[in-house]
């Protein structure tokens, strides 16, 4: 009896923590060019102007953490700690919010390796290269966590990013999306404008 106590106790805890898991990823530069994508005449989805990526974001509408939102932060070239994970306060753009049901797209320099990160509790990031022209898809969830839900950024396909935008872009999104910039530019956060690395002659941006 002792023994089944234990192994339900095993169970459950490693069901906990399956449950709290956030996304944490490094994706190698082949890795990168292939989960990008072009928008090849989609009639939601628009190719970045030249020199850049362009990131499509969506959070789907889980009740899990609903009432808690997120910002998407971007630090070019990051630096990384001795466990390859970067670090929430070292960046240089806000892209977004990520609220329930909201949507936002943000162009960002291409060429060079950047962390996105996210965090509440926890942080959840994805480390990669964006290429230039191509398009990514970022989807946001919430997972449960100790004291309080933590957040969960995956890239998903064209389709799956097609289908989202659909669903959730809508003109109140973008008003909501400008507002919070325009709410985040009078605090003194940063709103990159100006690419905060030398701009190499192979990635020629085109100004």
């Amino acid at each position: 009896m002792h023994i089944v106590l234990q192994m339900i106790g095993l169970a459950c805890t490693l069901l906990f923590f399956s449950a709290c898991s956030i996304n944490k990823k490094f994706i190698s530069l082949v890795k990168s060019k292939q989960i990008g994508f072009i928008s090849d005449g989609s009639y939601v989805l628009q190719d970045p102007p030249p020199g850049k990526a362009r990131i499509y974001v969506f959070r789907d509408n889980s009740r899990i953490g609903s009432y808690v939102g997120y910002t998407l932060r971007i630090e070019y070239e990051p630096k990384l700690d001795s466990k390859g994970r970067p670090n929430y306060d070292n960046y240089q753009d806000s892209l977004g919010y990520m609220a329930v049901g909201k949507t936002f797209f943000a162009d960002i320099w291409a060429g060079h390796l950047v962390a996105l990160m996210t965090k509440t509790e926890a942080m959840s990031y994805l480390i990669f290269t964006p290429m230039e022209g191509q398009i990514y898809c970022i989807q946001g969830n919430m997972k449960n966590g100790w004291t309080m839900p933590r957040p969960n950024i995956v890239f998903v396909n064209k389709t799956t990013c097609e289908e989202a935008w659909i669903d959730y872009y809508k003109s109140e999104n973008i008003d909501f999306q400008n507002q919070w910039r325009k709410t985040y530019n009078e605090r003194g956060d940063r709103i990159l404008i100006e690419p905060p690395f030398e701009v190499l002659d192979s990635y020629n941006l085109h100004n």
